[in-house]
């Protein structure tokens, strides 16, 4: 009888944890981080999203998410997933203090943790992570209306905005008044904001971001820069609508069909122009889809090229190696696949694929 040997086991990571000691809370907060997988290949930086509820379930699902959306499809740029543990919610989330009929003040801690990220957190994570200046802020429920109120108040100024079934209707509805207390007719960001809710969300809600997305328009008539959604069938915080969200906000980052006929000065000019409004870099995902889209229209010229400037801004990535190996077979040039193979293998680089591949060119 065959006997089965021991099966091997190691950790899976997708982020780190870090305790943070803040002296405007006058607490340590935990924060957990999840970088991309590209993060430790390049001197790129990249956009982070701070995600407000940010408990060890909402994190791993919105860091999967991004993953998938940016390193897998290529709809989103790789990004820094920066989730906030809680420890008092409600002091932390609610603008204003409230006093129970029991006679507890309730809320009132919403500056003083908006301060936190301000000037304790967000300067943590530029000094340790290659984080760029495009931030996105994203709340669930009590944490949503933290975001809705950050959005008007703009203690910090976040380029992207989203609220998953904010709670408008605290304090007497305080972010109607905001708005309706405002000096001029404008609204004080450009930032977009996103905003969306259950068919059979709790309470008002959903009736709450209806009004006030109204009251947005109604600021700024046509504005592009304010999208709301309702999930007909969804309760609490559909998560549907972050993914979505995600995606509206991102809706320029993905390579048209026409902009990659045009060629590789098209394409260049698409991320250069997202780098100067945005910041956002080609990620390695990029490189690959663009590459893939010219080599099956047999313009593997194009491919080659784009891949060749892919590894010099990423020269730890096997697959931007790999990739541009299969162009050169494709393109009849063993000789140069073999080279690069050696190298990057040379280098360092472990995968199979390459010592795979380069055992096939050099048979």
């Amino acid at each position: 009888m065959r006997s089965i040997q021991e099966p091997k086991q190691s950790p899976i990571a997708i982020g780190t944890r870090w305790t943070l000691k803040s002296s405007i809370l006058g607490e340590e907060r935990q924060i957990l981080v999840r970088v991309p997988t590209g993060h430790d290949t390049c001197e790129q930086a990249y956009p982070v999203l701070y995600l407000l509820d940010g408990e060890d379930t909402l994190f791993h699902s919105a860091s999967g998410v991004i993953a998938h959306l940016s390193e897998w499809e290529d709809h989103l740029p790789e990004m820094i997933v920066v989730g906030i543990r809680n420890t008092d919610r409600t002091r932390d989330m609610l603008p204003t203090a409230v006093t129970l009929p029991n006679g507890r003040r309730h809320g009132g801690g919403a500056d003083a943790f908006l301060e936190f990220i301000a000037n304790e957190l967000i300067p943590f994570v530029e000094e340790t992570y290659r984080a760029g200046p495009y931030r996105m802020l994203c709340g669930t429920s009590a944490s949503a209306l933290t975001v809705v109120y950050e959005y008007l108040s703009q203690m910090i100024g976040f380029s992207a905005y989203l609220a998953s079934s904010p709670t408008l209707d605290w304090d007497e509805r305080l972010v109607f008044r905001m708005i309706e207390n405002q000096a001029s007719s404008e609204l004080s960001t450009d930032a977009p904001l996103v905003m969306f809710a259950g068919g059979h969300d709790q309470g008002s809600i959903a009736d709450d971001c209806k009004a006030f997305n109204k009251l947005l328009l109604e600021l700024e008539p046509g504005s592009p820069r304010v999208s709301y959604r309702v999930y007909d069938v969804e309760g609490h915080c559909p998560f549907e609508g972050f993914r979505d969200g995600l995606l509206w906000l991102m809706k320029d980052w993905r390579v048209s069909e026409e902009c990659i006929d045009q060629g590789i000065d098209a394409v260049s000019e698409h991320f250069e122009s997202l780098r100067l409004t945005h910041g956002f870099n080609i990620s390695i995902r990029s490189y690959e889809e663009a590459a893939h889209r010219w080599a099956s229209r047999g313009r593997i010229d194009d491919a080659i090229l784009w891949l060749k400037q892919g590894r010099a801004i990423y020269p730890k990535s096997a697959d931007l190696a790999f990739g541009l190996a299969l162009c050169f077979i494709r393109d009849k040039q063993e000789d140069a696949a073999g080279i690069l193979l050696a190298d990057a293998i040379a280098s360092g680089l472990e995968d199979p694929r390459l010592s795979q591949l380069l055992e096939r060119v050099s048979a």
